[in-house]
């Protein structure tokens, strides 16, 4: 998301914004690490793409600015990535793969959260 504090005059402590990133971070990780089924995690991100998306419609937020921070976000998980490949030394069968769970996730996330923010802003 947008840097909030910028967007609107909100009090959120910091701490509170760089949790919500971090742990939206976290599922991309989990999805990796623990190579849970993808119908959990997608279901996991949907939820998280709901929350926020409600979040950030109820502060104000605009969506576009909010939308904005997806570049950041896959920028951020591919620059992680890519270290972690080099020291691995890690085959392209691997990259592909990893491409192959992060992206659909990225995608379903900004799905939810930006279907949920119009629903609200359409009701309000």
């Amino acid at each position: 998301m947008a840097d909030l504090k910028e967007v609107k005059d909100i009090t959120l402590p910091d701490e509170e914004i760089i949790e919500l990133r971090a742990n939206f971070i976290s599922y991309f990780g989990r999805a990796i690490m623990e190579k849970l089924d993808q119908k959990t995690m997608l279901d996991q991100i949907v939820k998280w793409g709901n929350q926020s998306g409600e979040f950030a419609s109820n502060l104000g937020v605009s969506l576009s600015e909010a939308l904005e921070d997806t570049t950041y976000y896959r920028t951020f998980i591919w620059e992680v990535l890519k270290e972690e490949i080099k020291k691995q030394n890690m085959s392209i069968d691997t990259v592909f793969e990893l491409s192959s769970i992060i992206d659909p996730l990225l995608d379903k996330a900004v799905f939810a959260f930006s279907l949920t923010y119009v629903n609200i802003h359409h009701e309000t």
